[in-house]
């Protein structure tokens, strides 16, 4: 399941990041070869930046691709290397819950005064929510992990 649910974020990041692309190419020869910019795409390009980090922190977290850093706990005993991965995934998640209220707190306040971009007035709280929904999907992954169904 979890490399199922990886390969659908990864399919929807790598779209993403083609769309950021050919929006870059787009912007630059119509700027430089037509002479008119697209007064969108800077702030569009940086929206869906974005969005793909935050799909690209579940999917390195789902495939366990993150950096570890085990020169201390490689030399433990079996039992002190479980208590250290479960001091791990308590401490992600208690992260992850900060970054949940808080996130929230930041998309619904964008959403309230209809917050947009600064150049090209694009809304920016529908983007905003990405960041409360990450962290939902880190909390909610490292308590299935936690249960042993991840």
């Amino acid at each position: 399941m979890d490399n199922s649910i990886s390969n659908l974020l990864k399919n929807i990041g790598a779209g993403i990041i083609a769309c950021f692309i050919a929006l870059v190419i787009v912007a630059t020869l119509n700027r430089y070869v037509l002479g008119v910019p697209l007064d969108f795409s800077d702030e569009f390009v940086g929206l869906l930046f974005a969005t793909s980090s935050f799909i690209s922190i579940v999917t390195s977290d789902l495939d366990r691709e993150h950096i570890t850093v085990q020169i201390v706990t490689s030399r433990l005993s079996p039992t002190l290397q479980r208590i250290c991965r479960l001091a791990g995934d308590v401490a992600t998640i208690l992260f992850f819950v900060i970054i949940l209220v808080e996130g929230y707190k930041f998309a619904a306040f964008s959403w309230q005064i209809s917050a947009r971009s600064e150049n090209a007035a694009l809304p920016v709280a529908p983007w905003m929510f990405g960041i409360p929904v990450m962290a939902l999907s880190m909390i909610l992954l490292r308590v299935l992990r936690l249960l042993g169904r991840a």
